[in-house]
């Protein structure tokens, strides 16, 4: 029979998760898998169980994008290459949102032991492992000033609201973009290097992401008047940003990014909707670094 380490955090989302654990730990079973649940609070919960990761056929993550970032980071310290699945039960869930898992943790487990396996790109950020996204600014910081009882009540619509509410305070910050082959300086309310098509639940920002190619989106909102950034928030929302030259979008493996202003307000970074480390940055992306579980398409 083979085995699966069922990691999950009791604290993601709307924690609601353990009362889906039995149903989840059948349809393993009914898979075939033998199920070895663990509770995990912090990465350091998880580092303690790591020397014996390697010997599962499947390491499957429920949480949020948080959660599967420090699963992600104690697999790749120790060098752990078994595939992981990703079952969402936090509140935005980004990147199970961009591999189309659904939402429903018995479905979700279900969808992946009939899945496939995919080959993904994983970002390093300043020594630090990240899945789908590292950014600064008003929204890439977004999940750090959304408290827990507003995304329990509200899930992911609790980003939007904070973002709204963010308007009038928003100010610029001042970055230098290095990639291998351009340098640029710009004021910018916000960037993100993602991974995959979203992030803060906005899951069609990036139409042409993709885990595979060895690229990153790089995505920076210009400063504009603050009168026109709900407008231009809406395009970014929809994808609908190309031509707008209010928006740098660009495509490359390797960005080096400084903070240029003396406000601090925006130097420390957000890593799948975690608090980061400052700029500057280093962050590169290792093409095909991890075997993911996905479902399987159509």
């Amino acid at each position: 029979m083979k085995k699966v380490k069922l990691i999950y955090n009791p604290n993601s989302g709307d924690r609601s998760f353990k009362f889906s654990l039995d149903a989840c730990v059948a349809a393993f079973q009914n898979a075939g898998y033998e199920t070895h649940p663990f509770r995990m609070h912090t990465g350091l919960d998880l580092d303690t169980q790591a020397d014996g990761l390697g010997e599962y056929d499947m390491l499957a993550v429920s949480g949020g994008d948080g959660t599967v970032n420090q699963v992600l980071n104690v697999m790749l310290s120790r060098d752990v290459s078994v595939p992981l699945a990703i079952i969402p039960s936090g509140t935005a869930n980004d990147f199970a949102s961009y591999l189309k898992v659904p939402e429903d943790p018995e479905a979700a487990v279900t969808a992946l032991v009939n899945g496939d396996l995919a080959d993904c790109d994983v970002g390093l950020v300043n020594g630090r492992y990240f899945i789908n996204v590292c950014g600064s600014g008003i929204f890439a910081n977004i999940s750090e000033l959304v408290d827990g009882e507003a995304k329990d009540t509200l899930g992911k619509y609790a980003y939007y609201l904070k973002g709204i509410e963010q308007f009038p305070n928003c100010t610029p910050f001042r970055i230098r973009i290095k990639t291998r082959t351009q340098v640029l300086e710009e004021d910018v309310y916000m960037y993100f290097i993602l991974n995959s098509s979203g992030v803060g639940g906005f899951n069609n920002i990036s139409s042409q992401a993709s885990i595979q190619d060895g690229l990153f989106e790089f995505i920076a909102v210009k400063a504009i008047p603050v009168m026109d950034l709900a407008v231009l928030f809406l395009k970014l929302l929809k994808g609908d940003f190309l031509e707008d030259n209010r928006i740098i979008v660009m495509r490359e493996p390797y960005f080096y990014i400084e903070y240029l202003s003396e406000d601090k307000q925006f130097l420390t970074t957000g890593v799948d909707g975690e608090k980061g480390p400052d700029m500057p940055v280093e962050v590169e992306n290792l093409r095909r670094k991890i075997k993911l579980i996905i479902p399987k398409e159509g």
